[in-house]
């Protein structure tokens, strides 16, 4: 019946009866705009990007490194430096956010993320003991980039799509490298 259809959208107030008095409307989820839907792609793309940056290190880097004079558990330590600042730096940067400003930390940690790829390239000049330190460095500071990044990114979409949190979250958490 008809009834029997809208109470999937309603809500009951009151315990002895459904009159229509007493029924009110749960607020529907708002629709998605074109622009919202154009901002959800644009941050799914900067995430994606953002971590592939990270996967595509990977596969080069213990070979280029052993040849600067690496071993195994410095190029292992060097790779875990960047995980491990998120772990450390989500929380704060999470706690601090709201002074900070979504937006402003959200191209601060892009940009440091960026900048630290640019100087990565220039890594191949440098050998020995400056090279691992540089390493580390680097790592360090993208790790950051990408803990304010992450902690920014993740903020905005909840916030720009709450009637579809689940959906957001979802599709952004996809779009990682792990």
């Amino acid at each position: 019946t008809r009834r029997g259809m809208a109470n999937q959208h309603l809500r009951v107030q009151g315990t002895d009866s459904a009159s229509d008095e007493s029924v009110q409307l749960i607020e529907k989820r708002p629709g998605l705009r074109c622009r919202d839907v154009l901002t959800f792609a644009l941050c799914w793309m900067l995430y994606f990007t953002a971590t592939a940056v990270f996967s595509v290190l990977a596969p080069f880097f213990p070979i280029e490194a052993g040849a600067k004079g690496a071993s195994s558990l410095v190029v292992g330590a060097i790779m875990s430096t960047s995980p491990l600042c998120v772990v450390i730096f989500s929380p704060i940067f999470g706690y601090y956010l709201p002074q900070m400003g979504v937006k402003s930390s959200l191209l601060s940690g892009v940009l440091l993320i960026g900048g630290t790829c640019v100087l990565f390239a220039f890594l191949s000049k440098l050998s020995g003991i400056l090279f691992i330190t540089f390493c580390f460095l680097l790592e360090l500071v993208s790790g950051m980039g990408n803990a304010l990044f992450q902690t920014s990114i993740y903020t905005h979409v909840s916030t720009l799509f709450q009637g579809h949190y689940g959906l957001s979250m979802m599709t952004v958490s996809l779009s990682q490298r792990d």
